[in-house]
């Protein structure tokens, strides 16, 4: 509880109270079963369950994912926002064919955003068909 005294002119002293608010941080854990799957030679699909509901710290309100060739990690570095919460997957186009990706998902809350699942390693085929 904070308490704050004041003096108002021509009626003495006030005590004025009440209790704290304080807003629920950003998740504070990361989404669960991260999965990734080829669907042709240059599109993987990333798929992911949310936090566990005490771990959301509030409604979620989207997610983002985060790729980049495991070869070159700070020249391809990409992150895709979702905002909806029950979006659960993206599809990665136009990526290189026989190539190696790193994917991690992180969740978000009106106050922020949560850490980084590990990543999921794909490797993108020379030819591939539709799985599904």
């Amino acid at each position: 509880m904070y308490s704050f005294v004041y003096l108002s002119l021509g009626r003495g002293w006030h005590l004025y109270s009440f209790p704290p608010t304080v807003s629920p941080p950003a998740p504070s854990s990361f989404p669960t079963t991260v999965q990734t799957r080829s669907l042709n030679a240059t599109s993987i699909e990333v798929s992911w369950s949310p936090p566990g509901i005490r771990q959301r710290n509030g409604r979620l309100t989207g997610y983002q994912v985060r790729y980049f060739e495991v070869a070159d990690p700070v020249g391809t570095d990409r992150i895709a926002s979702l905002p909806r919460d029950r979006q659960r997957r993206l599809q990665v186009h136009a990526l290189k064919v026989n190539t190696y990706y790193a994917f991690a998902v992180r969740a978000i809350n009106a106050n922020g955003e949560g850490p980084w699942s590990g990543f999921s390693n794909h490797k993108t085929n020379l030819k591939c068909k539709s799985t599904g």
